[in-house]
């Protein structure tokens, strides 16, 4: 999306093309996003348009609800939430063990009512870069996954995978505890030098070095969600 008129179009052709390739008559969610090179504003886009066309999806019976995302910043997504977000059921965003700035914009979309999804688990397989996934760290991806499952305000986390491998291992984060051990590892992913792309997510808002990975010290903060 890019703010702009032609996004009714677009989210109109977007629907039709996909109802036809997947041959259904209705699609239970839509997500609505864009990359930081459609928009200036790290991917902040005038979502007005895109309402205007899921509104009449809604009405013709295509989508049930609707939803964005993309990798605003923090005040990106404050500002989304604020124009938007009583218009929408969903919002997604990225959090894992070291982009927590998540962590203070959760509650906001859940005083709006909205359902949660969250993106990059593993952080476009970055966090898994300096780990020994053949050895001590055999169970790492599925560890990282449980820890954003720890959170209660997150609905569904999703992640990308390659093989049945993958499918158990990761979908398996969804009711495996992480151990202490366990914890204190992915607290030292956590804090290993970042090469992301997206480091206004790195830390919480307000938290200065040192205290990104502190809730990795903790237990559950809640019930369990689903993959």
């Amino acid at each position: 999306m890019k703010g702009v008129p032609g996004d009714i179009v677009i989210v109109h052709q977007w629907v039709d093309e996909r109802l036809k390739l997947w041959q259904t008559d209705r699609f239970d969610i839509l997500m609505l996003t864009n990359s930081e090179n459609d928009t200036p504003d790290s991917g902040y886009w005038d979502m007005s348009y895109s309402l205007e066309a899921v509104a009449a999806l809604k009405k013709q019976g295509k989508i049930r609800y609707a939803g964005f995302g993309c990798h605003f910043t923090p005040d990106g997504f404050r500002k989304a939430f604020a124009n938007f977000g009583r218009d929408f059921e969903i919002c997604s965003l990225p959090y894992n063990i070291r982009h927590r700035a998540a962590e203070e914009l959760l509650p906001e979309a859940k005083k709006l009512g909205m359902g949660v999804v969250t993106i990059k688990a593993l952080a476009r397989g970055e966090l898994l870069k300096d780990t020994d996934p053949e050895g001590r760290d055999a169970a790492i991806a599925r560890g990282m996954i449980a820890f954003v499952l720890e959170n209660p305000a997150v609905d569904c986390c999703i992640f990308g995978m390659h093989s049945e491998a993958q499918v158990r291992e990761n979908l398996a984060a969804s009711w495996t505890p992480l151990t202490g051990p366990a914890r204190q590892r992915l607290k030292q992913i956590s804090e290993m030098p970042s090469r992301s792309l997206y480091g206004w997510f790195q830390r919480r808002i307000g938290c200065g070095a040192g205290c990104s990975a502190d809730s990795l010290n903790r237990g559950p903060s809640g019930p369990r969600r689903p993959v």
